[in-house]
């Protein structure tokens, strides 16, 4: 497995969620793993032909932008800010010259809406572990999250392999 992965075309992208990030993924995951994060704006910085390749480029870049996501504020309204174009551009002139050929010259931007009815102000976390049992209103998913009324949010990803039952009422 570790040998087919490592030779799997990647790219580095930059992804609005909570804030504008940078992340790797392989290029198949497209635009699954940006969904998954729960992006509302996401555009391809680089495509590189292995996955350490695409790591390296990431190393780089997350002196300049963070590479995580702050799920907490990710689960809250907003609309896009950022200018991925510009600041892919920003970006790639900090990439050293042996890794300029690996960089996408006309990417296309993408934009995601999720189906929210009411974005949380307080997210206030849910776990099956401890409630096994949640009840209430679905007001919306995103990313990897489904959020209840109230602000009450699960990550639902973190409870694969549960059995889960939902119902309506």
């Amino acid at each position: 497995w570790e040998q087919r992965n490592h030779v799997q075309p990647h790219v580095v992208y930059l992804s609005e969620t909570s804030t504008v990030k940078v992340g790797v993924t392989r290029e198949t995951q497209i635009p699954t793993r940006w969904l998954d994060q729960g992006a509302i704006a996401a555009i391809v910085l680089a495509r590189t032909p292995y996955r350490r390749l695409a790591g390296e480029i990431e190393v780089l870049l997350k002196g300049f932008v963070s590479d995580k996501t702050a799920w907490q504020g990710m689960l809250k309204q907003r609309s896009p800010e950022a200018d991925l174009r510009r600041l892919r551009l920003e970006l790639q002139d900090k990439l050293p010259y042996s890794l300029q050929e690996f960089i996408c010259t006309d990417p296309e931007e993408f934009t995601y809406h999720y189906p929210v009815l009411e974005y949380p102000t307080k997210v206030v976390s849910l776990s099956l572990d401890k409630e096994p049992r949640i009840t209430g209103q679905l007001v919306g998913i995103k990313g990897q999250y489904l959020i209840f009324a109230g602000g009450r949010v699960v990550n639902i990803r973190k409870h694969s392999g549960y059995d889960i039952e939902l119902s309506s009422s």
